[in-house]
């Protein structure tokens, strides 16, 4: 006990060295993240042990002194989101005390001395920072949405005014449609309408940086929310029509007295609904708002110098420029799903050019950069390539298990791997492959592994069939256990992103979570799917294909995702001239023709 209140008297006397060193030097970025990293831990620890009245007390304590002496709002994140897990946490394991001291309250409200002058732009940014930090506190659209609508409408009434700052009166309105829509409520035409007529209004000077950045982040979310709500439409209605096609095919089978119901399933898929509405189907109509996004950035932003000008501010602008950033991410994942590939590889090389080495998205979109242009055959300049030795030094010291550095070094480790296999650099290719199966993430139980394991699987069976050297060496039930393994936890990566209990299952949803995570994973799954097929095509196991035929056509088909849906197609028509059944065959490839005319 006394070795327990002298470590917390050290830290005690930690905290005020640093506060006084802050006060001295408020440019000490060093002393500000040590003093937060500290400030963390104590409300961490105070959350986890289920210790609320001492949390909120010391918080507020706390944040009476920095509210003195730190510089910048920014320099509050880490305590913010703190903030929203400990009101997150209590809502859960509390009720009555969130009821009585949390509830529809903000930090600004709780931790902010009453003394704190609530009128003046600081409050607002405090309002705007809460917001953004929902995100990053691991709480999803849908979740506290009351709390989020109380700061829309602090921010509403107290700094919405005449409505002549449209930057800001853009931002309450988005922020107001977004609630609304994770809400399930369709979008209100009115308020569409002010919101495009405020955007059309913010047109920052050449020398106001912190307009053009504002602008950049307004435009791609408002192009995202025009795609989510015409995607959200098509997918809920979609998933209608597959569970009533499901249900018919079900009921024919049964009449016919047919045995194997799945044999049947999607053979006569032509008098499908689903399978009509996505041959008529226009994909570059609900395409349209990315296009016109990313016009939009490439023609006012994509200069040397504005990139250079969007580096600078990050530091200056850091919730601003990383929501840019997210949107675009979303929009090239988007891209890089429905097959534009020209448009995806732009956007990721942009992005790379602009984001700093240690940002938490960079190596996913440097791999999917990568495989991007493996794919396509592109030939990639040496800085949009991974790195041979990632550094630990450019990372925060680490206080979980597997850290910001792990996850980023395996998918830098599986990026080189590929890049290997695909010139077929095979022994440097597993050697690579046998560094990464010792690293700590391949074995632990955290969600991140689920995706490490899957593409380290799918590398090695990927491996193994293009080196002759050890495909001698497995027998054929090993290969197919190291495919069915990787396509396994990659299932299981995307039932931890979407929240889901299985993948197979996905049409169920009648809304889908657009985050480039869940995007990367998707296409993923489906270039699994489409390598278990032809493999065992190749080994002769037809009704293992049919069932992955099955999983590629419907998720496709619900994702309204055209040329996936096509190509799944062309191996179905494949899998029934294998299977000798020559009229279902004729039937397939007219379907798949019709599919193929009506592709835009």
């Amino acid at each position: 006990m006394s070795s327990s209140s002298s470590s917390s008297s050290s830290y005690k006397t930690a905290i005020k060295q640093l506060m006084a060193r802050i006060q001295t030097n408020p440019n000490d970025t060093n002393s500000i993240n040590q003093l937060n990293t500290i400030i963390e831990q104590f409300l961490q620890s105070y959350r986890l042990n289920g210790l609320f009245s001492e949390c909120l007390q010391f918080l507020t304590q706390i944040v009476k002194q920095l509210i003195e002496i730190y510089p910048s709002i920014n320099d509050f994140r880490p305590l913010i989101i703190q903030w929203l897990k400990f009101k997150r946490d209590v809502e859960k394991k509390n009720k009555e005390f969130f009821d009585s001291k949390l509830k529809l309250r903000s930090f600004l409200h709780v931790a902010v001395p009453s003394t704190f002058n609530r009128a003046i732009s600081k409050a607002k940014d405090f309002f705007l920072c809460e917001l953004y930090e929902y995100r990053n506190a691991n709480i999803k659209s849908t979740q506290m949405i009351d709390e989020r609508r109380a700061l829309v409408c602090s921010l509403h009434e107290q700094f919405y005014g005449d409505g002549s700052d449209h930057f800001l009166c853009a931002r309450i309105l988005l922020e107001r449609i977004k609630l609304d829509l994770a809400n399930g409520n369709a979008l209100d035409a009115d308020e569409s309408n002010n919101l495009a007529n405020h955007l059309r209004k913010c047109s920052p000077s050449s020398d106001d940086m912190h307009g053009i950045v504002q602008r950049l982040w307004l435009y791609t979310e408002y192009y995202l929310i025009k795609f989510q709500v015409c995607y959200s439409k098509l997918t809920s209605d979609m998933s209608k029509r597959i569970k009533q096609d499901y249900e018919e095919q079900k009921r024919q089978a049964a009449e016919n007295n047919v045995i194997n119901q799945l044999e049947t399933f999607h053979a006569e898929s032509m008098t499908m609904e689903a399978h009509k509405i996505l041959g008529n189907f226009s994909e570059k109509s609900i395409m349209s708002t990315l296009f016109k996004s990313w016009d939009m950035i490439k023609s006012k932003s994509s200069s040397v110098y504005t990139i250079e000008v969007l580096k600078r501010m990050a530091t200056i602008y850091p919730n601003e420029i990383d929501m840019f950033y997210a949107n675009l991410h979303t929009i090239a994942a988007l891209f890089d799903l429905f097959q534009y590939y020209t448009e995806a590889m732009e956007i990721y090389r942009y992005l790379l050019d602009l984001l700093p080495s240690y940002h938490p998205s960079r190596l996913t979109i440097l791999t999917a950069c990568n495989r991007l242009a493996n794919k396509c055959s592109i030939s990639l300049e040496d800085k949009y390539r991974p790195v041979p030795n990632l550094s630990s030094r450019d990372y925060p010291k680490a206080t979980t298990q597997i850290s910001a550095f792990d996850v980023d070094e395996a998918l830098n480790l599986i990026t080189i791997a590929e890049n290997f296999l695909h010139t077929k650099n095979f022994q440097s290719c597993k050697q690579t492959l046998e560094i990464l199966e010792k690293r700590p993430i391949v074995s632990c139980s955290y969600a991140d592994s689920f995706f490490v394991r899957s593409h380290l699987y799918n590398l090695q069976s990927k491996l193994v069939l293009n080196d002759d050297e050890q495909l001698k060496d497995f027998n054929r039930n090993d290969f197919l256990a190291l495919i069915e393994e990787s396509r396994s936890y990659c299932a299981q990566d995307l039932r931890t992103s979407l929240d889901i209990v299985d993948v197979n299952r996905l049409p169920e949803l009648a809304q889908l979570q657009l985050t480039p995570l869940v995007l990367h994973a998707l296409q993923a799954y489906l270039s699994q799917v489409a390598h278990l097929i032809l493999l065992n095509f190749e080994i002769g196991l037809y009704r293992n294909a049919k069932n992955y035929l099955l999983v590629g056509l419907e998720l496709s088909v619900y994702l309204h995702a055209k040329r996936w849906f096509t190509f799944f197609l062309a191996l179905n028509a494949q899998f029934f001239i294998l299977s000798h059944q020559p009229d279902c065959a004729r039937r397939k490839l007219d379907q798949l023709s019709h599919h193929l005319s009506m592709l835009d």
